[in-house]
């Protein structure tokens, strides 16, 4: 999975492998904490800031969107 992410040009870390690897194919709109919940159990230890981080670095590369509801 790692040879499929490396054009992406960030660390691959085994915990920011298991997040691309829930998004890899995911139709549905996940937010942060919905993934954070999706691989904490596989990495206990992992931070939600190391998912949020993880997010901002996809969505700077131009590989995730961010959709922002507006709750007003």
């Amino acid at each position: 999975m790692e040879k499929k992410y490396r054009s992406l040009h960030i660390k691959l870390t085994p915990q920011r492998l298991a997040i691309l690897g829930f998004l890899d194919g995911n139709k549905t709109h996940p937010s942060a904490e919905d993934i954070y919940k999706g691989v904490i159990k596989k990495f206990p230890t992992m931070s939600f800031a190391t998912v949020y981080n993880t997010l901002e670095a996809l969505k700077n590369k131009g590989t995730v969107q961010e959709l922002k509801i507006d709750t007003d």
